[in-house]
């Protein structure tokens, strides 16, 4: 089950809070969204959640220029096959970073 972010106001970082949040957020992998006038203004994640995030990202880009190449029939059969394969590995890694956290 995905946890939903816990809401700090801002003005708990104002006043001294900002050390504890984030502790917070590394010790136990929260997502802090910090509201200012019931508004979400900003998320604090830690930086391992952040690495991950980044190379999900980077590896859905790199699939999407191979996925737009095999469909101008500009990647080899073997090539087209290593594709589908790592498709699946990134949806499969997409629902390990979602139900894991």
């Amino acid at each position: 089950m995905e946890r939903l972010p816990q809401l700090v106001p801002i003005s708990s970082l104002n006043k001294g809070q900002a050390g504890k949040v984030i502790e917070n957020v590394k010790k136990n992998n929260d997502v802090v969204m910090i509201v200012k006038n019931n508004e979400a203004e900003a998320v604090i994640i830690s930086v391992d959640m952040y690495n991950e995030m980044a190379s999900y990202y980077r590896l859905r880009e790199t699939a999407d220029t191979l996925k737009k190449h095999a469909g101008a029939g500009t990647l080899s059969k073997y090539a087209k096959a290593e594709l589908v394969g790592k498709e699946e590995d990134l949806y499969h890694e997409a629902l390990d970073l979602k139900y894991t956290k």
